[in-house]
């Protein structure tokens, strides 16, 4: 384990999975980078949902990004004895992370079991376990 990609969504399980990978780091210099993916709001027009509002939810959530990612900056601040560095990307959260897991080099992945979306893993299913399922590289899930 060296080079690891954390996904984060700002919820309390995203939260234990930035704390472990720092605690890991502390043991064992690791490369690290922290994901936080936008969802893209017109994925969910194909369930039914009105999008009238679609705008101003992307912003939302474009706010939303760059605030997980302050505080995990913020959270790494001091961090030496490895390299962290952050990114936000658009997409469908897991396919985002699969493939940046896969285009990057990642060997693994550490991932908290739960986010924010409840209603996202009533339609379609959990983050976690599409980046388990699909993964090129070892996942980490974290409760």
């Amino acid at each position: 384990m060296k080079k690891i990609l954390v996904a984060v969504d700002g919820s309390e399980h995203g939260w234990k999975a930035i704390e472990i990978v720092r605690t890991l780091g502390e043991c064992k210099a690791l490369d690290i980078t922290v994901l936080h993916v936008v969802a893209d709001h017109s994925l969910y027009r194909n369930y039914g949902f009105d999008m009238t509002h679609e705008g101003y939810l992307n912003e939302a959530a474009k706010n939303r990004a760059e605030e997980v990612i302050r505080q995990a900056k913020d959270y790494f601040s001091d961090y030496a004895p490895g390299n962290v560095a952050f990114a936000i990307k658009s997409g469908e959260p897991a396919n985002v992370i699969v493939n940046t897991a896969e285009s990057e080099g990642f060997d693994t992945i550490v991932i908290g079991s739960r986010g924010m979306g409840t209603m996202t893993r009533l339609l379609v299913g959990s983050v976690s376990q599409k980046v388990v399922a699909h993964a090129p590289c070892s996942v980490f899930v974290v409760r």
